[in-house]
Formats: structure tokens, sequence, C-alpha cells
């Protein structure tokens, strides 16, 4: 009898950790997945938004000098 309510407890543990492994692993329904993917495309965003306005302070400050003689 302990043997079985053993055997039930343990196949349930597996059986839910299993699950649990499957819905990690399986690509586009991990919540941990999307949310380092959606992490990587916000710092791509920034970067992009950091070079452009790198971009654009630097045509301003080149627009402030003094044409050459």
């Amino acid at each position: 009898m302990k043997q079985l309510l053993l055997g039930i407890v343990l196949g349930s543990t597996l059986t839910a950790v299993m699950v649990q492994a499957g819905d990690y692993l399986r690509p586009g329904h991990s919540s941990v997945q999307e949310t380092l993917s959606d992490t990587r495309i916000r710092q791509a965003l920034e970067t992009i938004e950091m070079q452009r306005q790198n971009y654009l302070d630097q045509q301003v400050k080149d627009a402030g000098k003094l044409p050459c003689r």
C-alpha cells in the first residue's frame, strides 16, 4: 500500500515537472522567453535611439562651428 501511494505521488510530481518543462521549452509559448525577447527588442530600440540622438547632437555641434577659411 505504501509503494502504491509513493508511486502515485512520484508519478504526479514527475508529470507536473515534465509538463512545466515542456511549456518552458516550447518556442513561442514561454513567458520567460517572451520577456527576454521583449527586453532584447527594447534594448535594440534604445540603442538605435541613442545613436540617432548622438548623430543629431553632432550635426548641431558641427553646424555651430566656424567655417574653414
